[in-house]
């Protein structure tokens, strides 16, 4: 007889989703990032577009997170620590590029943050950028024909790709759906169009 465990909730903080490094990272974590990532847009979504908006952001969040945590480990690891003074000063330079209506209290109640959890991202923050400039601090910077020459040797990187201009977001349904199936297709619209 084998024993079935249900799948982890994706929808519960605690859900533990990987070990990095011995560092657990939880749903609580991911939806943070998410969050930030989206601002106030993600949190004005209803459950089923956020679900939705989880699943299809899954992979770069994950990226995303797994990059930070080994940053803000290899910057602990260098004896790099984050003072107060310099957290408040991220928090600062956050909040001076909010627009005018906003504050720092009222952006992170749109996207569902409180400011302990801000201040946990802008302490690690802090580390990674004190982490970039120690390693990048005796690089030396690249001379006007260098960079012409990089430039020209490599326009892949300077072109932009051709994109596509949609007017119409159309989702097939049919005349039998059930209103919920109905309500379905609304919300994956909603979301199509706001990725665009």
């Amino acid at each position: 007889v084998t024993d079935l465990v249900a799948a982890p909730d994706p929808s519960d903080p605690a859900t533990l989703l990987m070990t990095i490094n011995g560092q657990g990272v939880r749903q609580g974590d991911m939806d943070v990032l998410m969050q930030l990532n989206f601002g106030p847009k993600f949190s004005s979504l209803s459950k089923d577009e956020q679900d939705t908006v989880r699943i299809n952001r899954e992979s770069d969040t994950r990226s995303q997170m797994i990059d930070r945590v080994l940053l803000v480990t290899a910057a602990k690891a260098d004896g790099i620590k984050a003072s107060d003074e310099e957290v408040l000063g991220e928090l600062a330079k956050v909040s001076s590029q909010l627009p005018p209506e906003l504050t720092l209290k009222s952006y992170l109640e749109g996207i569902g943050l409180t400011l302990a959890q801000f201040r946990a991202y802008a302490g690690d923050q802090v580390l990674i950028n004190k982490l970039s400039e120690k390693r990048t601090s005796d690089i030396p910077k690249p001379l006007a024909t260098e960079i012409e020459t990089y430039y020209k040797q490599n326009p892949e990187y300077f072109s932009k790709k051709e994109r596509a201009q949609v007017s119409h977001v159309l989702i097939s349904t049919e005349n039998s759906l059930t209103d919920e199936q109905r309500a379905q297709k609304r919300a994956e619209a909603e979301v199509a169009r706001r990725r665009l």
